[in-house]
């Protein structure tokens, strides 16, 4: 799903409620802060996000919304300097390009240098474009620009971006390779809004991609929306991933797997936005999807190399 209008499309969006999912995120940043400062260390960390499932609502405010939620648990001058990705995977007749542009300009402005927005435009066909090489896409750029980790999360307004100091936390001072968001209910995530034929939705593919991919048995929510990788988990996906797609998040998870990297899962909140719909028309090219993945898997793609 496209972007559509201008900077101010007109859209009116219901106020999101409050996710009250403790801890607060800023005593997480807080917490990544005073581990990195007593170790000596820095980070640059790149969030990466797409256009995908962004037309719901008016295309700049997005932008600036997931700028200003960063800067909200990153302030300048800390142990963590985060720049903004922001991909455009659409076709040539949206102008989801030019309200990007504004809202990364907006949100320089506002934040004075604090968060770094910086507009990527990879076009495809077809009105979903291609999810899974756009933040590839994204990655390498991010990778470019000298990030030590990458963290995808969506442009929507379904995920607050100060999310990312929770995963951040469990990164820095635990001994995972790889922190995902989990919107499972069973690890203490939340889902709200998704309504019964969302939830239908997401209960028939999770259980078909486990039992397709066993190894994939404790991770409730394969399509976590928040993933948080360090450089090196990064360059492996760059190296092995090939689905250019929506099922990118069960092919990422595998391929980490594989490639040895302990994957740790962190509650998030996660609520459903008026008009965003279930994307019931790439159901074959999923289920096509799983079908390489299951063979490339076979054929130890994902293993790591000597």
């Amino acid at each position: 799903m496209c972007g559509e209008g201008s900077f101010d499309n007109g859209h009116r969006v219901a106020e999101d409620k409050p996710c009250p999912l403790p801890p607060p995120y800023r005593d997480d940043a807080a917490r990544a802060a005073a581990a990195l400062a007593s170790a000596g260390r820095k980070i640059h960390l790149e969030v990466i996000t797409s256009s995908y499932d962004t037309a719901f609502a008016a295309i700049g405010p997005q932008v600036v919304d997931k700028a200003q939620q960063l800067a909200g648990v990153f302030p300048p001058g800390g142990p963590v300097h985060v720049g903004l990705v922001v991909v455009d995977d659409t076709d040539q007749k949206t102008n989801f390009g030019p309200a990007a542009r504004q809202g990364a300009a907006r949100a320089r402005g506002l934040l004075a240098g604090g968060i770094e927005v910086q507009p990527l435009f990879y076009r495809a066909p077809g009105p979903h474009g291609q999810k899974g090489l756009a933040l590839r896409e994204g990655m390498l750029t991010a990778l470019d620009r000298g990030a030590d980790a990458v963290c995808y999360v969506n442009l929507n307004r379904k995920v607050d971006a100060a999310q990312v100091a929770t995963a951040l936390d469990v990164l820095v001072r635990g001994p995972a390779d790889v922190v995902i968001g989990t919107r499972a209910p069973a690890d203490g995530g939340r889902a709200q809004g998704a309504g019964r034929i969302g939830r239908a939705k997401s209960r028939a593919w999770s259980r078909l991609v486990r039992a397709t991919f066993p190894v994939l048995d404790r991770f409730a929510d394969q399509n976590a929306p928040l993933k948080l990788l360090p450089r090196p988990a990064a360059q492996h996906l760059l190296r092995t991933a090939r689905i250019d797609g929506v099922t990118l998040d069960a092919e990422w998870l595998v391929a980490l797997l594989d490639g040895g990297y302990q994957v740790a899962q962190v509650p998030i909140c996660w609520q459903q936005q008026p008009r965003s719909k279930v994307p019931f028309g790439l159901v074959p090219s999923m289920l096509v999807d799983l079908g390489r993945l299951r063979r490339a898997r076979s054929a130890g793609r994902f293993r790591p190399t000597s």
